[in-house]
């Protein structure tokens, strides 16, 4: 709730949130950011996944589905799935793919890493978490104030590529002055005469999330600088302890066993020491039977 009130976020209109299906987290979401777009963390439903379905082969197929770019892209990689791992590919669905699968993301969400993560430090690794933030978001501003370009080095790359890939595209024209761009055996429809234009202006169609001024923004609040432990202020407020210990149930490990109150106490270990030897041959005491002085020698040789 103090981030939402902090950051302004309202209902979540313009905001997608990722997490794990923990469901007190997804009760929250739904409560605070009813509008707010839920997508679940793709590395948990993987992490899942494994504990039943063990495969090298296993992690890229996971992956070529959650990356879908549409839904055409989507089935054919589930069917590829699901050929791999027909019970596998069961245990992923029990979560909707809709969450947690590119294609199915509404228009305008930004989000592709499908991952989340949250972790619980104290005092210590909270500073050394602080400072590492601060220094990588001083970094990161001052190589985006030095970026002369109106957009940023990975989206130019990502233009490029695509280009290099529109080669191998051309346009077919149709009745209405509409056209299809076909690639390969796939073509792309609803292309009107204004885009076939203004494909030259490729920069046109980058999103304003991917300029520089963007990116500055980004990282143009930056973290102050705090006092450490010794310059701290008690507020007065309780102290926070760690839970009580609490014995597990079961034997504990690497501890001999709790004798019980009618248990029989225990037996000591009968060593060499004191044994009186027998022969095995003669059942005479003092001796064995290796050493039977009764035995003759050609008995001897011949048992042995």
């Amino acid at each position: 709730m103090g981030v939402k009130v902090d950051l302004d976020l309202g209902g979540g209109d313009e905001i997608t949130i990722i997490y794990d299906m923990h469901k007190s987290l997804i009760y929250g979401v739904a409560t605070d950011f009813p509008k707010a777009k839920h997508q679940a963390c793709a590395r948990h439903i993987y992490a899942n996944l494994t504990k039943l379905h063990k495969s090298d082969t296993l992690k890229p197929m996971f992956w070529r589905v959650a990356s879908s770019y549409n839904e055409a892209d989507f089935k054919l990689n589930l069917a590829a799935f699901r050929e791999f791992d027909p019970l596998g590919c069961d245990v992923l669905f029990k979560r909707h793919h809709r969450t947690w699968c590119r294609a199915f993301f509404r228009i305008g969400c930004c989000v592709w890493l499908l991952l989340c993560g949250h972790t619980h430090q104290l005092d210590i690794m909270l500073e050394l978490i602080g400072r590492d933030a601060m220094q990588r978001i001083a970094t990161r501003f001052e190589q985006a104030r030095k970026e002369p370009a109106r957009h940023t080095k990975k989206a130019r790359k990502e233009v490029e590529k695509s280009c290099d890939e529109d080669q191998n595209c051309h346009s077919v024209s149709s009745i209405g002055g509409r056209y299809e761009i076909v690639e390969g055996n796939n073509g792309y429809c609803e292309i009107t005469p204004e885009d076939i234009e203004n494909t030259c202006l490729v920069e046109d169609y980058i999103s304003d999330y991917y300029t520089t001024e963007k990116w500055r923004d980004t990282y143009r609040r930056d973290l102050k600088p705090v006092n450490g432990p010794k310059f701290w202020i008690d507020c007065g407020g309780r102290r926070i302890v760690g839970p009580s210990y609490k014995r597990p149930l079961g034997k504990p490990k690497g501890k001999a066993r709790i004798k019980r109150v009618h248990d029989s106490p225990s037996k000591k270990k009968v060593g060499h020491k004191g044994r009186v030897p027998h022969c095995g041959i003669f059942s005479e005491k003092g001796h064995n039977s290796r050493r039977c002085p009764t035995e003759s020698l050609e008995i001897r040789k011949k048992r042995r």
